[in-house]
């Protein structure tokens, strides 16, 4: 969009030239805070979280399940052999290591829950303030006083501006000198 051209104008002489106008709409652009990766890596670290949270929770609840069913089993077999004997103690002590496994599992899953919905509500937030935001680009090439560019530019710079509104059409100009 740099096609601005910088007219001489002389006093006293009259100076035509063509000016386009442009809808501040058709200078509307859209910008976001983030690469938009960013936010999407932080939702979707938050589910692959979550979702081996919920693998683990599955797997603990398999191995304490088991465990039930084991005990239920054992007392069964007790009441009609009057008693336990050494085999089905050490089967039991396993059981009774994968029992205590589920549950360290589920409780590491509940952990991840946490973990995975803070980083899903924060992804999510992330999501949100990095929408696109509509900007309108500076068209204006000013010089700053102050750098070398413009103190080897002493002309005198003039801008005109078209003011578009209903109560007061028209145009602006600004001197420098």
């Amino acid at each position: 969009m740099n096609s601005e051209i910088s007219p001489s104008l002389v006093a006293g002489v009259l100076s035509e030239f063509d000016m386009v106008l442009i809808a501040a709409g058709d200078m509307t652009q859209y910008r976001r805070l983030w690469p938009n990766w960013r936010p999407w890596t932080v939702f979707g670290a938050g589910l692959a979280i979550a979702a081996v949270g919920v693998g683990l929770h599955l797997k603990g609840r398999i191995d304490v399940s088991n465990f039930d069913v084991t005990v239920t089993n054992m007392s069964i077999d007790a009441d009609r052999t009057n008693g336990y004997n050494e085999e089905k103690i050490y089967r039991f002590q396993d059981e009774i290591k994968k029992r205590d496994s589920g549950l360290r599992n589920q409780k590491i899953a509940m952990a991840m829950y946490g973990v995975g919905g803070a980083a899903i509500v924060t992804g999510a937030v992330l999501l949100y303030f990095n929408r696109l935001r509509p900007y309108t680009p500076e068209t204006s090439t000013q010089v700053n006083p102050g750098t070398p560019s413009a103190a080897a530019d002493q002309s005198p710079e003039v801008n005109v501006l078209p003011m578009l509104a209903p109560e007061a059409p028209g145009m602006m100009a600004t001197v420098r000198f």
